[in-house]
């Protein structure tokens, strides 16, 4: 083999593996920023809908606690209510289940305790007007709770 073929290999081989080992450094840091991404949107739309259900679940109680006070609401529109409360209820409990997978711990445990509280009010048997306001007032610390947990988690994960 020639000299001047030995340094021309001697060149191009440093060169291909240089870029070669760039172009797979390059491929990961894109898959795991790609899947940063993803776990950002995904969490970004699982906070929203778990506000989404807890703002309707709170405009509900509100609706089933007026119409027990003024006893305005026919049987048809309060039928309507319950049945989304009954919705509402489901999907927070659903929220609740997939627990801190997706959502922080303390996100996860509010939504549980809010459980924790409708249900026993439930399960007292009392469906008084004052009953669903303290459900009212459970649905908005968790709310709270929520929304600064999304804020904190958000913010920091954002790519």
């Amino acid at each position: 083999m020639s000299e001047f073929v030995k340094g021309i290999l001697i060149g191009l081989i440093p060169a291909l593996v240089v870029s070669v080992l760039a172009s797979l450094l390059t491929v990961r840091l894109s898959l795991r920023q790609f899947y940063t991404q993803r776990w950002w949107e995904r969490k970004a739309e699982t906070y929203s809908e778990i506000m989404k259900h807890l703002s309707t679940f709170k405009f509900l109680i509100d609706e089933l606690a007026f119409s027990l006070l003024t006893e305005e609401a026919n049987s048809q529109t309060r039928k309507n209510i319950e049945h989304g409360y009954k919705e509402e209820m489901a999907a927070i409990i659903k929220a609740a289940a997939c627990g801190s997978y997706i959502v922080s711990d303390t996100a996860s445990e509010a939504l549980s305790k809010l459980l924790v509280e409708v249900y026993q009010n439930e399960w007292e048997g009392d469906n008084s007007a004052e009953a669903l306001q303290e459900n009212g007032e459970a649905v908005k610390h968790c709310i709270e709770v929520v929304k600064s947990e999304a804020k904190k988690e958000l913010k920091t994960e954002r790519v």
